[in-house]
């Protein structure tokens, strides 16, 4: 297993002299199948752990031994927000705005683990169709409210009204307040994955605000319970917070957080080099020698992964495409193995990724480690394709984000398919835009893609995009239904992994998609900043563990 965490110097490529974690925070989930702190224990084992923002779950609004707030945090990332709130959220790189001021009610530890959020500990009932969640006390939204029971059932009864929550939270039927300090959660059938889809995809927000102003007024000025509060967004320039002096948690130790949205890779370095970023998201990997002196790099596993997206579903998703090349197995198979993902890997990624195989990676439940990634053999791609049909050639339409990073790996990609005989016309187009053609299902043929995993539990992956119900799903398989039918009601980790292990091993077999790499998060840090990213997480979070030293 890669020793995936570690903070390096660019003038010492080894192993640095402080580990942001300690190596197997992410290994131990796998080797766990996942855990859960804090469920339904009387010693409330949450309040001890750290929370998805890195806030300790003690209600410390002294600070403790933290320094007090000073300073602005500057972060510059890549991508734009299409939303800073959560009913209005669209993608997952809005989260980097959202979590910063929002909650749910469970939050992960840096392992991994399951931990109280704004509930201090929650019980499964009914065989897991029914769930309780104990509210923690005297917590208070940015404007002064105090978060009540009622706040919590009003923002599970909103997943009726957002597509997104819907979708990824298909098995909610109804929130019921049990009494003051106690929700419970009614599901259509026993979901022994529900809470762990609640971080990253769950929010509490205040009722009488919203019913105060609407939720286009929210989407304007939001508030939420999180270390820090709304002050200002510039669609596509950037967003500002203040911190929240009366947080429940730990407090932050900026008083101000400046998220820069830079899409040039080149001006992002430049801003970490010059200090006017304190942190920079997605470090080019060409340009990691280029962080000089005591600049840092911080990498680790992203728990996602790019694969190459075939469209074989309708429009409408009540089907599959029958007549498109990429319906034949072999067809698929071929582009697989005709595609040298180490080359890419270690030439162009410089090793900030690895390769494909089982399409979950370390650290997911089901992972197969018996899984090899499909072997390069554009010989047998060939001949594959002949035995379909194509021996004299294929026609594809290939669809990446236009980002420079991202059209290096499409044209290498378009160079090894064009070795064994097919033709490629690309299209590079932005991200946002390849995004929503995606929700349409408005793109052709093949386009590079990926999933984060907003949890170790992989079913709101399968949920949003391996079956037919999922709004980025682009294949038609039965069996996949099935499967997911299976692992639902399962509570049991190691039921649940046997079965997603079968899931995503069909999921190879069939070649449905297009096996790339699992990427690293890579970011740099200024050389007076401390802090350290979330492994097996993509976007930026932990806000208030930003410490700015002089």
């Amino acid at each position: 297993m890669r020793d995936n965490y570690w903070l390096r110097k660019s003038n010492d490529w080894r192993m640095g002299r402080r580990r942001l974690l300690q190596a197997g925070g992410a290994g131990a989930i796998g080797a766990a199948g996942f855990a859960i702190v804090g469920c339904g224990n009387d010693d409330d084992s949450g309040d001890a752990s750290t929370n998805g923002n890195g806030n300790g779950n003690g209600g410390d609004t002294t600070n403790g031994g933290r320094p007090e707030p000073e300073g602005e945090a500057r972060v510059a990332i890549a991508a734009d927000f299409q939303a800073v709130e959560p009913p209005g959220r669209l993608g997952g790189q809005d989260l980097q705005a959202i979590q910063q001021m929002f909650e749910s009610l469970v939050a992960r530890d840096a392992a991994g683990n399951l931990v109280g959020g704004l509930a201090e500990d929650w019980e499964a009932l009914e065989e897991g169709s029914i769930y309780q969640f104990t509210i923690r006390d005297g917590v208070q939204f940015h404007n002064g409210e105090t978060m009540t029971a009622e706040d919590v059932k009003f923002s599970f009864d909103l997943i009726d009204e957002v597509e997104y929550m819907r979708a990824t939270l298909p098995t909610f039927e109804s929130c019921e307040v049990i009494d003051d300090s106690t929700v419970q959660v009614n599901l259509s059938q026993r979901d022994g994955g529900f809470p762990f889809l609640l971080d990253g995809f769950h929010f509490i927000v205040p009722q009488a605000y919203i019913d105060e102003v609407g939720l286009d007024g929210f989407g304007r000025d939001p508030v939420g319970t999180g270390p820090f509060q709304y002050a200002n967004w510039d669609p596509g320039s950037r967003f500002e917070a203040e911190v929240f002096h009366d947080y429940w948690g730990e407090k932050a130790m900026v008083e101000r957080l400046r998220l820069d949205i830079v899409g040039d890779d080149s001006t992002r370095l430049n801003m970490l080099q010059t200090g006017e970023a304190h942190i920079i998201a997605a470090v080019p990997p060409n340009q990691l020698e280029a962080i000089e002196g005591d600049l840092q790099v911080a990498q680790v596993p992203s728990g996602s992964n790019t694969f190459i997206h075939f469209q074989l579903i309708t429009p409408e998703r009540d089907g599959p495409i029958e007549d498109s090349p990429l319906s034949d197995q072999r067809v698929r198979l071929a582009i697989n193995h005709a595609i040298d993902r180490d080359a890419i890997v270690d030439r162009i990624l410089y090793g900030t990724a690895t390769p494909m195989a089982d399409a979950l990676g370390e650290g997911m439940l089901g992972h197969d480690p018996g899984v090899e990634p499909y072997a390069y053999d554009p010989d047998r791609a060939e001949e594959l394709l002949a035995e379909a049909g194509y021996g004299d050639g294929l026609e594809l339409n290939f669809i990446y984000d236009s980002s420079p990073a991202s059209q290096a790996q499409g044209q290498a990609i378009t160079d090894f398919l064009e070795a064994v005989g097919i033709t490629v016309t690309q299209e590079a187009i932005d991200g946002q835009t390849l995004t929503q053609r995606r929700r349409e299902q408005n793109l052709h043929d093949m386009y590079i893609s990926g999933y984060p995993d907003y949890s170790p539990d992989p079913v709101s992956r399968w949920q949003g995009g391996l079956v037919p119900t999922g709004t980025y799903v682009p294949f038609y398989d039965e069996q996949m239904v099935e499967y997911l039918d299976q692992v639902v009601p399962l509570s049991d980790p190691d039921e649940r992994a046997e079965v997603i292990r079968e899931a995503f091993d069909h999921l190879y077999e069939e070649a449905w998609i297009g096996f790339l790499w699992h990427p690293d998060a890579v970011w740099g840090l200024g050389n007076n900043v401390e802090w350290s990213p979330m492994p097996n997480w993509l976007y930026f979070r932990n806000s208030n563990t930003i410490r700015l030293n002089g």
